[in-house]
């Protein structure tokens, strides 16, 4: 290619060209008087280029290069583990996103404790120097409640993991690819917050979400879809799996649910901005006038528990009523029949009541001019007349 004309333009504007070709936000305090440009700016250039070819900086120390491989290591393995799992006509597309999400993970825990203790060698077994700390116990290191909703959730995919090495599955129930979904969004967040990283820096946002291959409300591990593809051993297995996963839901608050599982929804709308949309269809229009312009719908994948991320105890708490009396109040206001305010999420066999902010936010507007006392009562007799008829049944 022959040489064009050469750029006459500042220093700092083809700086800020080479911020834009390599995706890097740039400062003002970068640019000096004239056509200065700081050690600052070409320091931050090298660490953005850096993360992307996985070559540490020189000016690191040894334990933060170390750092940077595991990183890069990491983010290459679940950015492909996306790529796999999101492609049905990959054979055997199941169990390699699995060994990839884990192995992304492991690395991700492992360059955690690395920055904790500022050595190499907390990663590595004290009786054997040679040899790494295994996935498990990484998982324990960083979290090490039994209880903490992102454990409970990774140890519950190595789980499912070390069976899926000795079956075949090509297709798995619906809960599964929620806990999947938890455990993706789980590591977009702790690699942010640890070491200012994101997967949006290498794949669309998007991508970022599971493709299901079936509605999750007409399939369960007992439909014939399963029995044709499926062993009976494999059925038994994730029936297994899927009865613990169920379990554990049971004790985890709240507000901490979409931590360990995620229930992804699509919302058709129509909006301004095409980009922010996951898949767009254009409404075409041959009218000239303003309202008359090309719309575009959309389908904006919603994560529910985090919209509707309430229990009736939370708004309970939140508003410093009695359980009981808020249920009364809902009921009174008829907030279950408002999707702004309510849905029934389904997990499995198991059925969430749950409620958005917002639903506070109408119970507070209207509570002044509510006789609770009186709406109490009422609600009271209603349950308790409705229970007597059903055992005179």
């Amino acid at each position: 290619m022959t040489r064009g004309k050469r750029t006459t333009g500042l220093k700092h504007d083809l700086w800020k060209e080479l911020c834009d070709q390599i995706n890097l936000a740039t400062d003002s305090s970068w640019f000096g008087k004239g056509s200065t440009i700081t050690a600052d700016a070409v320091e931050s250039a090298l660490l953005k280029i850096s993360e992307d070819t996985g070559i540490p900086p020189k000016h690191l120390q040894e334990y933060q290069k170390y750092i940077w491989r595991l990183l890069h290591k990491s983010i290459s393995a679940i950015v492909l583990s996306l790529e796999i799992i999101n492609k049905p006509s990959i054979p055997y597309r199941i169990e390699s996103f699995l060994f990839l999400l884990l192995n992304a993970w492991e690395l991700l825990l492992k360059a955690r404790i690395i920055d904790i203790e500022k050595s190499i060698k907390t990663i590595y077994e004290l009786d054997n120097p040679e040899r790494t700390i295994s996935f498990a116990k990484s998982v324990k290191t960083i979290y090490t409640s039994e209880r903490n909703e992102i454990r409970k959730n990774l140890l519950l995919i190595e789980e499912l993991r070390n069976e899926v090495v000795h079956l075949f599955i090509s297709i798995i129930p619906p809960n599964i690819l929620l806990v999947f979904q938890a455990s993706i969004l789980n590591y977009e967040t702790c690699i942010k917050s640890w070491f200012d990283r994101s997967l949006c820096d290498h794949l669309t946002p998007g991508m970022m979400f599971l493709v299901a291959e079936f509605d999750p409300a007409q399939f369960s591990i007992d439909s014939p879809i399963f029995k044709k593809h499926l062993t009976s051993e494999t059925i038994s297995m994730l029936k297994k799996w899927n009865s613990k996963l169920e379990e554990q839901i049971k004790d985890i608050p709240d507000e901490n649910l979409g931590k360990f599982i995620v229930v992804v929804d699509y919302n058709l709308a129509l909006i301004k901005n095409p980009t922010k949309a996951d898949i767009k269809a254009s409404l075409k229009s041959n009218g000239t006038s303003e309202k008359s312009k090309d719309q575009i719908f959309v389908l904006k994948r919603v994560n529910e528990l985090d919209y509707y991320n309430l229990g009736r105890d939370n708004i309970a708490k939140k508003l410093n009523i009695s359980p009981p009396k808020t249920s009364a109040i809902i009921n009174h206001l008829d907030l279950k029949n408002d999707p702004k305010y309510f849905k029934m999420i389904v997990i499995g066999k198991s059925k969430y009541n749950r409620y958005s902010s917002e639903a506070i936010d109408a119970i507070k507007v209207n509570l002044p001019k509510l006789k609770i006392d009186e709406i109490w009562r009422e609600y009271r007799d209603k349950i308790y007349s409705k229970k007597n008829s059903n055992k005179a049944m």
